[in-house]
Parts: C-alpha cells; structure tokens; sequence
C-alpha cells in the first residue's frame, strides 16, 4: 500500500520519491487503511481459532498465562502445515491457543441417541459447569444418594 502510494499519489515535480515525501493526508490516509486491514485480519484469525475451540491471544494484548499448547488445527488450516508454525508466524499477529478448558469440559459430554449434555462451558468466565445428572451419576458412582443438591455417602 505505501509503495503504491508512492508510485501514484507522488508530485511529478519532485524528483525524489518517498513515503515521506508524501503529503500529510496522504501518508494519513495510507496508515488509516493499513490499520483497517490489520484490524480485520486479527479479527478473522480470531474468529477461526474460536470456530476450532481455540481462543486468541493477539500479539498486541500478550497476555500473562497465556503459554498454554498451540492449537494445530488453526494453523493447519491457515497456513497449510502445522510443521511450518514458526515463531514469526505467531509473534508477528497473535497466537491460536488450545482451550484446555473447553476441550476437558465438552468432553464429558457422551454423545449418541438417547444421552444428553451433562457439562457446559462458559467462555467469558472460562468455567465448566456440571448439570444436576453429572452429579447424581456421580454420586450414586461413590454408592451414595443424591438428594437436594447433596450427595450422602456412608462411612
């Protein structure tokens, strides 16, 4: 883009041309639109990494914990191989990280006819939560009786 705008929207009468020789609102706009772009790629890669249960880390935004495994299936998809996955590639816009959380917690979840959903996750407070069933199964598992939302278990 800038190298564009250098060719196109330079004065004819300078003969040196450069981004810098640029007038203001040129160079403004040209940062704008660069901005724009980053902003919609980020938040597409955001959005694929969340569609494989993943959760994204911008590179802007590093956050404290967030060192957890790498989500290949993200990377698969964006870039063809997961064998290619270089720290340049997840420096430069953020990184796809495996939902440990999410992925532990769904699978409690039997599926097939006839069973139902027993755990449920909560992105926003990155929390599994555990149906009235999971614990009576539970419960009755440790030869106790559920009853009240308490499981009695002899001694």
């Amino acid at each position: 883009i800038r190298n564009f705008a250098v060719e196109n929207c330079s004065d004819p009468n300078v003969a040196e041309k450069s981004y810098s020789k640029l007038p203001i609102q040129t160079q403004t706009q040209v940062a704008k639109a660069i901005s724009n772009i980053r902003e919609q790629l980020d938040f597409q890669m955001m959005s694929s990494c969340e569609k494989l249960d993943g959760y994204w880390v911008s590179a802007d935004a590093e956050l404290s914990g967030s060192s957890g495994a790498l989500l290949t299936a993200f990377y698969t998809a964006a870039y063809g191989k997961a064998s290619t996955i270089d720290s340049a590639i997840t420096n430069s816009w953020g990184k796809c990280v495996e939902n440990t959380t999410r992925i532990r917690c769904l699978a409690y979840n039997e599926t097939g006819e006839g069973k139902s959903a027993v755990a449920s996750y909560d992105l926003n407070r990155d929390e599994c939560t555990f149906s009235e069933a999971w614990y009576k199964t539970k419960c009755e598992s440790l030869g106790g009786y559920y009853e009240g939302a308490t499981c009695y278990v002899a001694k």
